[in-house]
């Protein structure tokens, strides 16, 4: 199976993806506080920058992969400076350890080869990360975020025989 482009969606992404701003600031500084200071961020899927965007505004060296031009194209229009590559997650254009830390939010599932990109991941950074939400059913239930810092745990998955998906690393 191949990886997914959101081309086709790119129009109506952000308007599909709500992402209150006291959430966002939470996002930001979790992840401002688990990655290396000094080093660069990878955003693999980058999608329209609604993860990337507000850490770039927080001063973090984050570079952006994505495999749709056209998502990357909205989020360039919204921070003209972000550094952006097109990219499979499975087969990312960098050498080894050039991050500091590794981000997906909610795109594992749609890497085809998504045990290399935890290859690629692993040895991309010292630290990786997957960022989970989960909706609730019900006008008055908030959305709830989550940050798993799983760096350490991704090697051991991807190699493993009948690894599982990283959206069910944190439970294993």
């Amino acid at each position: 199976m191949s990886s997914l482009s959101f081309d086709r969606a790119a129009a109506i992404y952000d308007g599909t993806r709500e992402l209150p701003a006291e959430i966002s600031e939470r996002v930001t500084q979790t992840i401002l506080g688990l990655a290396p200071p000094s080093r660069p961020i990878l955003e693999a899927g980058v999608r329209t920058g609604r993860i990337a965007v507000p850490l770039i505004r927080s001063g973090a060296p984050l570079v952006g992969v994505d495999l749709s031009l056209d998502m990357m194209q909205r989020l360039r229009a919204k921070h003209s400076a972000a550094l952006l590559a097109r990219a499979d997650a499975s087969s990312l254009p960098f050498p080894d350890a050039t991050f500091g830390a590794v981000l997906t939010v909610h795109v594992l599932h749609l890497v085809g080869p998504w045990r290399e990109a935890l290859r690629e991941f692993s040895a991309s950074c010292s630290l990786a990360a997957s960022i989970s939400t989960r909706r609730t059913i019900g006008a008055r239930t908030p959305p709830t975020y989550g940050c798993v810092n799983s760096g350490a745990r991704w090697s051991k998955h991807a190699a493993a025989p009948g690894a599982v998906p990283a959206s069910r690393i944190a439970k294993s």
